[in-house]
């Protein structure tokens, strides 16, 4: 009655099995790929896409696609940047590379400062708030304004004024 040894055993199949090594972002197929993702995302997205210059793109993290805006290309970010939109343009990049990616907007720096309302929507300083309510009601886009909603200009005094 004796007891045999047993061989020893590997744990190899206790242990999970080796990922797979997934591809890693690289721009090279990022821009080689672009193209056919802005016909995948849908006509809208990829035209709000397609405005996007390939050379201010950048891998700035692992798996990490930024995007840089040229002045006056920030309304590309706001659309893009949705929810659903972004889902979207990182789904089909997945599909297209065979590789996990986040997709990040750098806008422009705003150019505008944070001072009087009334000059930062319509790019003139109106004075002082005597001058204001004659002034404003020549701005033509007031005018459209007051026209298309049927609406009358009002005037509030700020502790700023």
């Amino acid at each position: 009655m004796g007891v045999e040894p047993k061989a020893p055993t590997t744990l190899t199949h206790l242990s999970s099995p080796p990922l797979n090594d997934p591809q890693t972002l690289d721009l090279e197929s990022v821009q080689r790929v672009w193209p056919e993702l802005l016909s995948k995302v849908g006509l809208r997205l990829g035209a709000t896409l397609s405005r996007v210059d390939p050379s201010t793109m950048t891998i700035s993290a692992p798996n990490l696609l930024t995007i840089s805006l040229s002045k006056g290309y920030d309304w590309v970010a706001e659309e893009c940047e949705t929810p659903e939109a972004r889902a979207r343009i990182v789904k089909e990049l997945r599909a297209l590379l065979s590789c996990p990616v986040m997709v990040q907007f750098n806008r422009s720096v705003a150019e505008v400062p944070e001072s009087d309302p009334a000059s930062r929507t319509t790019g003139q300083d109106f004075g002082s708030s005597r001058e204001r309510p004659v002034e404003a009601e020549r701005d033509p886009m007031i005018q459209q304004i007051v026209k298309l909603f049927d609406a009358r200009v009002v005037f509030t005094e700020t502790d700023a004024q």
